[in-house]
């Protein structure tokens, strides 16, 4: 298995709490680590971290988000990888016991993924080769999770499709899913009372710092100058909601060929 961050180089300031955390509460991981972004580079003191680059196209047009995660997984050697993102900001230590029981398992069962927190699917009622997976049934929302998570990555790939946002991957490829469905599972109610990998939601909001991060990074003495990004003022449900679903009304077909596996 590989340990797959997807990230952009406008999230450059994340890098360093990210990978500190990282170490700091998951210090037994023994796997590669890969660094999804653009042009740019990162070397930390003390991980090695492969730097995957995506530059813009000669006309200067960014790669969309998609299409490098297309890439890095097809660059990645490891046909497993745990997925992550930049402002994953580990708070408590990693389960890393479970978090290979589940790798064990996923690679005997043949499963194509294993939700490892409660921000994805949430799975149904049926208890699963361990007694704290529950199978995700086809017609759920968010099977397709950005959120941590264990993958065989060719199931993940047939889930994607070039020119999507990330949230429009996880709409598209829940619904391409549907019709082409492989064994998913989720992690629930483990004997230590939290899930395998600890962490807010998301630490960074449309561009702005979750206002947890601030206790967070400074109980491990990390310097962030939050100013710059400022914090997130969150809206109400139905504002988020209404953005999303005029984002998709721009692009109609598209929700229709998901639902068709295209």
């Amino acid at each position: 298995m590989a340990v797959l961050v997807s990230s952009s180089d406008g999230f450059h300031d994340c890098w360093l709490p990210f990978f500190r955390l990282l170490e700091t509460h998951w210090p037994e991981c023994h796997f590669p680590l890969y660094l999804n972004i653009e042009s740019g580079s990162y070397a930390h003191p003390t991980l090695d971290i492969r730097c995957l680059n995506h530059p813009p196209s000669p006309s200067g047009r960014p790669m969309p988000w998609s299409n490098r995660l297309i890439s890095s997984l097809a660059s990645i050697p490891e046909r497993y990888v745990l997925y992550l993102q930049e402002d994953y900001f580990l708070d408590a230590p990693v389960d890393h016991t479970r978090l290979e029981e589940c790798l064990h398992t996923i690679r005997a069962a043949g499963l194509g993924c294993v939700h490892l927190t409660p921000f994805g699917s949430h799975g149904g009622s049926r208890i699963a080769e361990l007694p704290y997976l529950v199978d995700v049934p086809r017609l759920t929302h968010y099977r397709l999770s950005t959120q941590a998570a264990i993958w065989d990555k060719e199931v993940l790939a047939a889930y994607v499709r070039p020119d999507e946002t990330v949230w429009e991957t996880e709409i598209l490829g829940t619904l391409r899913s549907w019709s082409r469905p492989a064994p998913i599972r989720t992690v629930v109610d483990l004997p230590c009372g939290g899930p395998i990998m600890s962490y807010t939601g998301t630490g960074i909001i449309r561009g702005k710092w979750h206002p947890e991060m601030r206790s967070l990074f400074a109980r491990h003495g990390l310097n962030v100058d939050f100013s710059i990004r400022g914090f997130y003022d969150f809206p109400s449900r139905w504002q988020t909601r209404s953005r999303m679903l005029a984002a998709l009304a721009r692009r109609p077909w598209r929700p229709l060929a998901a639902i068709c596996g295209m």
